[in-house]
């Protein structure tokens, strides 16, 4: 819970990431997330934070295609760039409020769907 309140470099450089044993899960509000698919848990914080923040998502709506210069897939799972036409997909396919009321709508829609984007 410490990692919590440092900044996201030194919680990346963090020496229990190293030695602590294999990550088990995601955590959540209580709710436990698994890894598979890869991009399901960050994913669905991109979705949360991007609807609360009303400009924001106003902004990522008017867009068509997305990129994202630094992701490189020998270091990184999660994209923002595929998040973000993730969230636009799920807005004009009328979606979008469906999968956000509950993880069981989410998982129901998104679940088979984030690999194959």
């Amino acid at each position: 819970m410490d990692l919590l309140q440092r900044t996201s470099r030194e919680a990346k450089k963090d020496i229990r990431l190293k030695n602590s044993g294999k990550l088990l899960y995601f955590q959540h509000l209580h709710r436990k997330w698994p890894f598979e698919p890869k991009t399901l848990f960050y994913d669905w914080l991109f979705l949360h934070v991007l609807t609360s923040h009303e400009m924001l998502r106003q902004q990522v709506l008017t867009f068509q295609a997305f990129t994202d210069l630094e992701f490189n897939p020998n270091k990184s799972i999660n994209c923002q760039a595929k998040a973000a036409a993730f969230y636009v997909s799920l807005y004009q396919l009328d979606l979008l409020d469906y999968v956000l009321t509950s993880t069981q709508n989410y998982f129901e829609i998104c679940g088979n769907a984030m690999d194959r984007i």
